[in-house]
């Protein structure tokens, strides 16, 4: 596990738990405002169960290694390549988008059903989903929003833990967890966008492995070492 000395400070906590705040309200009010309505449970429980994993991973980011909750809380790096900052747009594009369907197709005009126990199965998924993003930045001190080489922070390659299963843990769970969090949410069109989304993160896979074979020592070796991306025996 790679994990940075700093101790923490409560300046980074308190920003980080600004945004997580300022997140669940602005997420919380697309929800409610599309459907038309504050009487949706599924919105209640999907943003109540948000709230908690967030606070803790911030939490627990902010003992363990608050340099990279620092590096998570900042904005577009100078030296992130212009490709990326592109990808991050539409990525972020989409996620706006998935954010704003569930409201209209589950609630405001009914077009989705889906069974109750599969959004309770969403709402386990989701958290599950969370505790491995959560367990991937405690393993990975370098994971950044921003492609990049951090040379600033003595970039290395991380190979133990969930690294050594995948190349990319933190994206084998998000994708889970957007698609867990449309079932929760009862709108299979939140799940169409959710496979849209996994489908641009891995174009981003690409581009973000050429950029580290050719600027970080060692990535090219780690490839034959762990040789799937995102699923075992797969890809």
């Amino acid at each position: 596990m790679t994990q940075t000395n700093q101790p923490t400070s409560p300046a980074i906590l308190h920003k980080a738990l600004i945004l997580v705040a300022a997140e669940v309200v602005v997420m919380g009010a697309i929800l409610f405002g599309t459907a038309g309505t504050v009487l949706w449970l599924a919105a209640w429980v999907f943003l109540g169960l948000f709230s908690v994993v967030t606070l803790l991973a911030a939490v627990g980011l902010a003992r363990a290694n608050p340099a990279l909750l620092e590096e998570r809380t900042k904005p577009m790096a100078k030296d992130q390549p212009l490709w990326d900052k592109f990808m991050m747009a539409g990525i972020m594009a989409l996620i706006a988008l998935w954010i704003i369907v569930p409201g209209f197709d589950a609630i405001r005009f009914g077009w989705s059903s889906v069974p109750v126990w599969l959004q309770w199965l969403g709402a386990v998924g989701m958290v599950a989903s969370y505790y491995g993003i959560y367990h991937t930045m405690l393993e990975n001190s370098f994971l950044v929003p921003n492609v990049r080489l951090q040379e600033e922070r003595a970039h290395t390659v991380v190979t133990t833990g969930s690294y050594a299963i995948v190349r990319h843990p933190f994206y084998a769970c998000l994708i889970p967890f957007f698609l867990f969090a449309s079932l929760l949410l009862g709108s299979w069109l939140a799940v169409f966008v959710s496979m849209a989304l996994a489908f641009l993160l891995a174009i981003r896979i690409i581009g973000e492995e050429q950029l580290l074979v050719q600027d970080l020592d060692g990535y090219a070796a780690y490839q034959q070492q762990t040789r799937f991306r995102l699923i075992p025996g797969i890809w």
